[in-house]
């Protein structure tokens, strides 16, 4: 794609102290880092690629987000490039017309109905259902990545043939890598770092299996990529969104456009997080249900717009 060289899921209502342990079945693995294979360098072009890699999984948790040799070990072990444009796509609904989305729709309006925009999508789920961005992706030839790391659907997204990057890592709440407990429910295809929902209350028994998986931080994933310019980012990470956007560093990467989830928020935090995207020139535009959506000030002279005509879209 020109430019990469310069999900939804049940939703719980948060509660005071939430979220409380589950007293649901809980079925825990392991954590067990990636065997070490001779194809998957090149790492770090300066360096030996099997030296960087094995630098990395020993040092994991102490790499800094910048370091080429991470980057070289997320590009090498979680990213997948897009398919070619020739591969027709394996959805369960192939018909572009019925992907459209209340974000899509704002988006289009946003930007005129541009073509070749790029997006990032965290929480993308299989691809498919309820996805923000397949309807750019379909109708305007947009392209960009998609982060998915629960297991339970990562196959799914990759046989679904979308004309994005794939990362299935997990995105860190640390400016360093971490390894992370996830926890995963066996009726549902969902996932969320962190302890189960205790989900009785709302009329959901499930039971939970957990698991540790590595974690990076969400410019890492960027980097491995090459991106530095998204028009349309997407947040949908159950409750993760301020800890991931709080390190990471938005004078390396330009957002135009960002949506994101808040109905896991309290009050304050809520208040940090419009206060942390103020400080980095992302101005807010409205809220959806569960989201809120901000631009980037430069959208404003870009397009020849002003937020009260962006709060009417």
């Amino acid at each position: 794609m020109k430019g990469f060289t310069d999900s939804k899921s049940f939703v719980a209502v948060r509660e005071d102290g939430y979220p409380p342990e589950s007293k649901q079945t809980y079925k825990s693995q392991p954590f067990q880092r990636p065997t070490l294979r001779k194809n998957d360098g090149p790492v770090c072009n300066l360096c030996d690629p099997l030296a960087d890699m094995v630098i990395v999984q020993e040092n994991f948790e102490r790499m800094d987000q910048f370091d080429p040799r991470l980057i070289g070990y997320v590009r090498a072990r979680y990213v997948i490039p897009p398919p070619p444009r020739s591969k027709p796509y394996n959805l369960i609904d192939p018909d572009p017309s019925h992907h459209k989305s209340e974000f899509g729709n704002l988006i289009r309006k946003l930007y005129k109905d541009k073509k070749g925009g790029v997006f990032l999508e965290a929480g993308s789920n299989d691809g498919e259902g309820n996805s923000h961005t397949l309807d750019l992706e379909m109708n305007l030839e947009w392209s960009g990545l998609l982060v998915e790391c629960n297991p339970k659907i990562i196959d799914k997204l990759k046989n679904a043939g979308r004309r994005a990057w794939l990362a299935t890592v997990c995105l860190s709440t640390s400016s360093h890598p971490q390894v992370l407990k996830m926890s995963i429910p066996l009726e549902w295809d969902s996932a969320r770092l962190g302890p189960s929902w205790n989900v009785a209350e709302a009329g959901r028994i499930s039971n939970w299996t957990s698991m540790e998986v590595e974690a990076v931080p969400l410019y890492t994933v960027l980097a491995a990529v090459g991106l530095k310019v998204i028009d349309y980012m997407s947040l949908d990470i159950e409750g993760f969104e301020l800890p991931v956007l709080k390190i990471f560093p938005f004078d390396k990467v330009t957002i135009k456009v960002l949506v994101f989830e808040i109905h896991f928020y309290t009050t304050e935090e809520k208040q940090e997080l419009k206060q942390l995207l103020e400080r980095n020139s992302l101005l807010f535009v409205k809220r959806f249900d569960y989201d809120e959506i901000y631009v980037h000030e430069s959208i404003l002279t870009e397009y020849g717009v002003t937020l009260e005509y962006l709060t009417k879209l």
